[in-house]
């Protein structure tokens, strides 16, 4: 099950020098990025009740985010130098070596896991039986399991573990 996962391109060389080891995030921060990939005009893929739920959780996850303006939670940049790796042309697996029943799942907004990228995992799992699937679910983002349309989300991934 890979949901939302991050593929290879062809981008420049890596290296991780350009990105911080940690960066500090606002809850608006979090919400811009919530919104990445959202056409202009849709309803945002989170409910604004339950993300700031979310966020008070998020940021209380720094004891010393309330001291700083905005409130804002120092973040390490793992998955940012992960994005920038894979997209610079390395992964941290190989896809040749998948050998069971895959299937890449994600929202047709993730600005993270475009259709090229969905396109070029299934073609680079050479040895999943039958083929990996790529099922793009409607009005999801990257985050999806925390969006208002989780409930599809998860209805995916059950189905697909419980085939024969």
């Amino acid at each position: 099950m890979l949901f939302g996962p991050v593929a290879q391109r062809g981008g420049g060389p890596a290296g991780g020098a350009r990105v911080p080891s940690s960066r500090l995030v606002s809850a608006g921060d979090q919400w811009r990025s919530f919104q990445a990939g959202v056409p202009r005009g849709e309803a945002p893929p989170i409910d604004h009740e339950i993300f700031y739920a979310w966020a008070e959780l998020y940021l209380a996850s720094d004891p010393q985010s309330g001291q700083r303006i905005p409130p804002c939670a120092q973040v390490p940049a793992g998955p940012e130098i992960d994005f920038e790796e894979a997209w610079s042309g390395r992964l941290p697996y190989d896809p040749t070596l998948i050998r069971v029943p895959t299937l890449i799942v994600r929202g047709e907004w993730d600005a993270i896991t475009t259709d090229a990228d969905a396109d070029w995992l299934v073609k680079a799992m050479t040895n999943v039986p039958g083929g990996a699937r790529d099922v793009k679910l409607q009005r999801g983002a990257h985050r999806m399991h925390l969006e208002t349309n989780r409930q599809a989300l998860f209805d995916a991934v059950g189905a697909f573990l419980t085939e024969e």
